[in-house]
């Protein structure tokens, strides 16, 4: 009778091993590159990565209004907002921005896909999305641990620009998260982050640049 109950216990045991495996290995669908996909994939990462108090915003292209404030239409580090994926723009107390918003372009997926597309890669679309706004997430975390630290987050982003485009110390955590968000994001955390980016922006020339940047605007 034992190795009756045993034989049973260890098939129950092996059956929902596989259905387990099954479903941690199953796929999901992937997504076509349209406004409301992207929306709906990105939504579901957003609601649980970013930081409380920020928005979402799904659009083709960056708004006219922010490329407006933008120095020779380009962003702090010299992208074209064209090329843009997405774009965290946390509020600082300005008229033009006065919330936490975390942008996701449909055409800068699209663009994406047609570059790997190139250099003969393939990402699927909802894996692409997913990424992204994961990085995106990052970044608002980035900025809520900084505030919470009593950090200058306008100065932060000021550094990041003074940085080579992925070199500055918020992208290389943003590229780390999306790239290993349960991993790193459990091993790396943000508080420690903030604490870095608040050493490295600390540095005495940078800070005398950027208190002469901000007298004279």
């Amino acid at each position: 009778m034992a190795k009756v109950i045993t034989s049973v216990i260890l098939s129950v045991l092996a059956a929902a091993g596989i259905t387990a495996y099954k479903a941690a290995t199953k796929e999901k669908k992937d997504i076509m590159l349209q406004h409301d996909e992207i929306e709906s994939t990105a939504f579901d990462i957003f609601k649980r990565n970013a930081a409380s108090g920020f928005k979402l915003v799904v659009c083709d292209h960056l708004p006219d209004e922010v490329i407006s404030n933008l120095k020779d239409g380009k962003t702090s580090q010299g992208l074209d907002p064209e090329d843009l994926v997405g774009l965290t723009m946390p509020n600082l107390g300005t008229k033009e921005n006065n919330e936490d918003i975390i942008y996701i372009f449909v055409d800068g997926f699209r663009k994406q896909q047609e570059m790997l597309a190139k250099l003969g890669k393939h990402v699927s679309n909802r894996k692409l999305v997913e990424m992204f706004t994961l990085h995106e997430c990052r970044h608002s975390q980035q900025v809520a641990a900084l505030r919470n630290a009593g950090y200058d987050v306008e100065k932060a982003y000021a550094y990041e620009a003074s940085c080579e485009y992925g070199k500055g110390p918020m992208e290389q955590d943003a590229i780390g998260f999306m790239a290993y968000p349960r991993v790193y994001g459990f091993i790396v955390k943000s508080r420690w982050v903030a604490k870095a980016i608040n050493k490295k922006m600390s540095d005495p020339v940078f800070t005398a640049q950027y208190s002469i940047s901000k007298m004279f605007g």
